[in-house]
This record gives structure tokens, C-alpha cells and sequence, in this order.
């Protein structure tokens, strides 16, 4: 999954394979922090990304059914969805009303 910030400064990306959320800084050209789409790194992954309209928060539709969201501010997670609380039901998108 890869996402620009409402202003086109940055890039988030979502790996796959290594369960890595990346926010990259496009006018520096630089890696700004990574972090985990959980504590069980490789067995979830971000499946869609999105910047708050601030671009102080980015959210995450993860693999497995929760939504994640990223403080980028003080760079951490600020919370997730429970999975049981969805119990059939699935996050596949994020968004910002």
C-alpha cells in the first residue's frame, strides 16, 4: 500500500514482507520513521494507508480485520480496533471525514 500526504511532502508505504509502515520525507528524499503494523511483525501487514487531512495521523486497514492509527507527532501508535469487536466483519479502508 502507498499513499501521498494531503500536500505531496510524503510518501507512506507498507511492505508485505516485513510488516513495515515507512513515512518518507519526498522533498529530502529521506526515510522520516518506520514502524510495525503490530507487535507480530510478518504476520500483519497494511493492506491500505491514508493521511489524516492535518497529516498528523496516519491510518491503517491491517490484514488482520483492524484499523491502526499512527501519531506523526510523536511518531507511535496511538491505537488499534480489537479484532473480536469486528468479529465477520473486516477493515479493508481507512478514512478521514
Amino acid at each position: 500500500a502507498v499513499c501521498f500526504s494531503p500536500d505531496g511532502r510524503w510518501l507512506a508505504s507498507a511492505s508485505r514482507n516485513d510488516g513495515q509502515i515507512r513515512v518518507w520525507d519526498l522533498t529530502a528524499g529521506k526515510l522520516l520513521k518506520g514502524f510495525g503494523a503490530s507487535r507480530r511483525a510478518q504476520a500483519v501487514f497494511a493492506k491500505t494507508l491514508v493521511f489524516s487531512p492535518t497529516e498528523l495521523v496516519l491510518a491503517a486497514a491491517c490484514s488482520d480485520r483492524t484499523a491502526r492509527l499512527y501519531d506523526l507527532e510523536q511518531w507511535k501508535e496511538l491505537g488499534a480496533t480489537h479484532p473480536a469487536s469486528l468479529e465477520a466483519h473486516a477493515v479493508r479502508e481507512c478514512a478521514f471525514s
